[in-house]
């Protein structure tokens, strides 16, 4: 059985169990929860991991996106923040994309169910964290606004 045969046997049984129709299509596996969050799970040809993403938030298309960009690098310096995963941006869309990364050779049915799981509660951690900063950049730019009109009088 190929790797994309094995996953796709657990995400039936996975669907099965929450009583919906899940399975790879072309190697690509996407849903979403009843919030309208987006999960996607893929496996690249020739590749022995799977490649789980979620977007994360979308960002203004007229903010000032330097200090975003800092933001996910720090985010991403050595995973802390992002419980192993990376952050990234994604122009087209212009979206904040989580990824997570993981061997297939590592799993079995219940340790994919785990992760999956697992990778659900991680979108939502960061999801909450990036929402806790863009409303400390826009408190702190409306600090920084209110005190130039203090200083302008």
């Amino acid at each position: 059985m190929d790797i994309k045969e094995q996953v796709n046997g657990w995400l039936i049984s996975l669907g099965n169990r929450s009583g919906k129709h899940f399975r790879l299509i072309d190697g690509v596996f996407a849903a979403k929860d009843e919030d309208g969050q987006e999960y996607v799970i893929e496996i690249p040809e020739s590749s022995e991991q799977l490649y789980f993403c979620a977007p994360i938030a979308a960002l203004h298309e007229d903010s000032e996106k330097t200090s975003d960009f800092e933001c996910l690098m720090k985010w991403n310096l050595y995973g802390l923040k992002t419980f192993g995963g990376t952050l990234s941006y994604e122009e087209s869309t212009n979206r904040i994309i989580f990824h997570y990364i993981v061997r297939v050779d590592t799993l079995d049915e219940n340790r994919f169910c785990d992760t999956f799981n697992r990778f659900i509660a991680m979108v939502r951690d960061v999801q909450k964290m990036w929402l806790e900063y863009s409303q400390t950049k826009v408190n702190t730019g409306q600090q920084i606004e209110d005190f130039n009109m203090m200083m302008r009088v």
